[in-house]
């Protein structure tokens, strides 16, 4: 009786010691396509546009980071970061990812990475109506930029408030206006195009606190000007033009 029980107790504390082993192991090669696609996107940004049937294309940037993925441009209807899920699909990785709003229901994002580009679709599913598809594609960000080690003097103008002076700056494939820091606005990604003699330029910078807001402009010579429509996380957008000079560097 002594030897039957003791064989028994040994099988059983094997059993149990065996069988989280063999399941760690299994959950380890399961989980391991799904974080070497994840390292792959890594903390990366992306220049697209949105499209859909009827309307004129939207810019936008995509970004990931620390397994979260964001769309800059949707900021402006109440949506935020959310986790994303990738796979390694020869040499493309494909992700999935919901983002959520409170006020403007919710966005299932599929899309695929190849090389230096980008693709996919997002089905917009609001919170009454039917579900709009988008689909979107572009190129990814670079660390530089046209604009680059430059700064400008300029004026936010609105209506009904006096011109607020800012200093635009731009560098290594980022823009900032001063005058919006203290709603805490930061540096964002920008993407340029050189047309003849003038650039036009597309900039994104986003508050943890203010919402986000797009800049478009255009430099020509040593002058720039443009609009900026700032989206704050309640209430109506607010839209801004700019102009200025070229900050001359001290001597």
């Amino acid at each position: 009786m002594k030897r039957f029980l003791i064989s028994v107790v040994v099988s059983v504390a094997l059993g149990v010691f065996v069988l989280p082993v063999v399941v760690s192991t299994q959950a380890k090669a399961a989980s391991k396509p799904r974080v070497a696609a994840m390292e792959k996107l890594g903390k990366t940004m992306w220049w697209v546009e949105l499209k859909m049937e009827g309307q004129s294309p939207m810019p936008d940037v995509l970004a990931f980071g620390k397994g979260m993925f964001d769309s800059y441009s949707c900021h402006a209807y109440g949506f935020g970061r959310a986790e994303y899920m990738a796979a390694e699909e020869g040499k493309a990785v494909t992700f999935t990812a919901t983002t959520k709003s409170r006020r403007s229901g919710a966005m299932e994002w599929k899309g695929k990475v190849e090389g230096g580009a980008i693709s996919g679709t997002m089905t917009w599913q609001q919170a009454s109506g039917a579900p709009k598809e988008i689909t979107f594609s572009g190129m990814r960000h670079k660390p530089e930029g046209a604009l680059d080690a430059s700064k400008w003097k300029a004026e936010l103008m609105t209506e009904g408030q006096k011109p607020m002076p800012d200093t635009l700056a731009f560098g290594r494939g980022m823009f900032d206006s001063k005058a919006c820091h203290k709603y805490g606005f930061g540096w964002g990604p920008y993407n340029a195009k050189k047309e003849g003699e003038n650039t036009s330029f597309t900039a994104f910078t986003v508050s943890a606190t203010d919402g986000m807001m797009m800049w478009m402009g255009e430099v020509k010579g040593e002058a720039v000007s443009g609009t900026m429509t700032w989206y704050p996380t309640q209430g109506e957008a607010k839209k801004f033009t700019f102009s200025g000079a070229k900050e001359k560097p001290r001597r």
